[in-house]
């Protein structure tokens, strides 16, 4: 089974916007916070916080956690309005 990837038009194109709850998850993500970590800070068990991830993940159809932080950072750099950073050699 191969998932599909989030392109920049998801939000636009019917993708469920994420709930206050699961975008403080990400904002957590974001900042290099584990499960448990996460967790503490909204008081909720750490078990809670993976079924949040795992949640997130569908709506944004990603894989894996890092893709989520990659988006989150990534729309936090639109947002502020900041350019991206070429990879060395380009």
């Amino acid at each position: 089974m191969h998932r599909r990837t989030r392109n920049q038009d998801d939000r636009t194109n019917g993708a469920p916007p994420l709930t206050k709850r699961q975008t403080q998850v990400v904002s957590l993500l974001a900042t290099g916070k584990s499960t448990r970590e996460v967790a503490r800070a909204i008081g909720v068990a750490p078990r809670t916080v993976q079924v949040h991830i795992g949640m997130i993940m569908k709506k944004l159809g990603v894989a894996s956690r890092l893709q989520v932080v990659a988006l989150a950072l990534r729309d936090k750099r639109k947002a502020e309005g900041s350019k991206s950073v070429p990879w060395r050699g380009q």
